[in-house]
């Protein structure tokens, strides 16, 4: 990811991720596909941080429950 300040990667737009707010720098984030189709999802750096803490708390929960006997 690179840095919003520096405007590389990133546009003004609204982040579709967690705060909803808009003509903040957002990145682009992949497509978000619906029943209707598809549309490119963006989100700030906050969001972004949010979902990378999200994301790294399962990866962690996992590799603890495949260190579990069974």
């Amino acid at each position: 990811m690179t840095d919003p300040a520096t405007g590389a990667g990133w546009v003004r737009d609204r982040c579709w991720l967690y705060c909803g707010r808009g003509g903040l720098p957002v990145q682009w984030i992949g497509p978000v596909r619906v029943p209707l189709g598809e549309a490119p999802m963006f989100a700030c750096a906050a969001c972004l941080d949010q979902l990378a803490a999200l994301a790294e708390r399962a990866i962690g929960e996992a590799d603890r429950a495949a260190l579990v006997p069974r």
